[in-house]
């Protein structure tokens, strides 16, 4: 029952909610996206810790990072803004980046208001939006939409840990995402984060070289 209250209650807060896009004032100029995505899983395995992040959200599942505009041509943007803050206390969608946008080594608030000054500020200028709600509200719609169960839909039903190379990770997950380009980090070999490349109206970047962090041989997915 808990499950179908918190289902109904996000699609009622994502039909409820709509952005307000006005005439943009400020040319930020990028040409494309990386959508990071963080898996507890794997970062309590490296590190074997308490795992108590696990808790905060559903079994198996990606949480998010953050959503980076970005340039194709690799230079790096520079930070959006340094002092913009954030007021999420009066809005539900705390509701769901508590459970589904969680800081995997220290407070929400330092790490939401990190990610919207370092890259969710330059979309607000850009796009023209009132604040930093609609970057929020944009990327958990971005995922709930096509990457919260990603995972599940490209690998079925898997033992609780296994090993893959990673010619075999890409193609499993480019059976559900087609030619979508994804940088993957480690630590200790096994996974705790997909970097997915995105076009600038978010469809997969099919062409963006990407240089994986981790080591070759077996990538360990726990």
């Amino acid at each position: 029952m808990m499950k179908i209250e918190i289902f109904l209650l996000i699609l009622y807060f994502f039909s409820a909610y709509s952005f307000n896009l006005r005439e943009t004032k400020q040319d930020i100029r990028y040409d494309s996206y990386v959508f990071a995505l963080q898996w507890p899983n794997g970062y309590c395995a490296a590190f074997n810790n308490s795992c108590e992040i696990l808790n905060k959200t559903e079994e198996n599942v990606f949480t998010i990072h953050g959503l980076w505009p970005s340039l194709k041509n690799g230079k790096r943007l520079p930070e959006c803004t340094k002092g913009e803050p954030i007021d999420l206390d009066n809005y539900g969608i705390s509701f769901f980046m508590e459970r589904y946008w969680f800081s995997f080594k220290g407070g929400n608030k330092g790490f939401w208001l990190h990610e919207y000054n370092k890259h969710g500020y330059c979309m607000v200028q850009e796009k023209n939006w009132e604040n930093s709600v609609d970057y929020f509200s944009f990327v958990m719609k971005l995922y709930f939409q096509s990457y919260r169960f990603l995972l599940q839909k490209a690998f079925g039903n898997q033992p609780r840990v296994w090993e893959l190379d990673l010619d075999e990770l890409k193609s499993k997950i480019q059976r559900v995402m087609p030619g979508i380009n994804f940088k993957i980090k480690c630590e200790k070999s096994y996974i705790t984060e997909f970097q997915f490349y995105l076009e600038k109206d978010l469809t997969p970047d099919t062409k963006t070289p990407v240089k994986n962090s981790c080591k070759k041989g077996k990538l360990v997915f726990k």
